[in-house]
């Protein structure tokens, strides 16, 4: 499997880390657009969309499925492809948990923000191997 970089500019990366702090303690969710490179997923665009999960919204997400399809539709007019997800992690680390493996899709990211004590820690990005069925982790560029 080719190991991406996700590409973040600044103002999406603070974007994601000060939505995972505002929805706490509750997941935070969105969708990432971009445009794909060989070696990279350049993230052009940054959606927050409601966690509707039922369940337990503090340790799962769900995306809002019409806003979901509603997001796609509007960056393939503009050109853009959904290169990854977001949410947050409010009481644990930035790494995929069982319900994130089993959601997940292979050729996008998944962007995951910590929280400690309320406030962003840490963000770290994972991509789904589709030979072994894990997710391995991708570096991330802030630029």
């Amino acid at each position: 499997m080719l190991i991406m970089a996700l590409v973040l500019h600044r103002e999406h990366y603070d974007a994601i880390r000060a939505r995972a702090a505002i929805e706490a303690p509750r997941e935070c969710c969105g969708i990432l657009a971009g445009v794909l490179t060989p070696e990279r997923a350049i993230v052009r665009e940054v959606h927050a969309v409601a966690n509707v999960s039922e369940g337990a919204p503090t340790t799962r997400f769900l995306l809002d499925p019409r806003a979901h399809l509603r997001l796609q539709r509007e960056c393939r007019e503009r050109g853009l492809t959904v290169v990854g997800f977001y949410h947050s992690h409010p009481a644990g680390s930035a790494v995929p948990s069982a319900s994130d493996l089993e959601l997940a899709w292979p050729r996008v990211s998944y962007v995951i923000v910590s929280l400690r004590g309320g406030h962003p820690h840490e963000l770290r990005s994972w991509r789904l191997d589709e030979e072994s069925g894990q997710f391995r982790e991708e570096p991330v560029e802030v630029i």
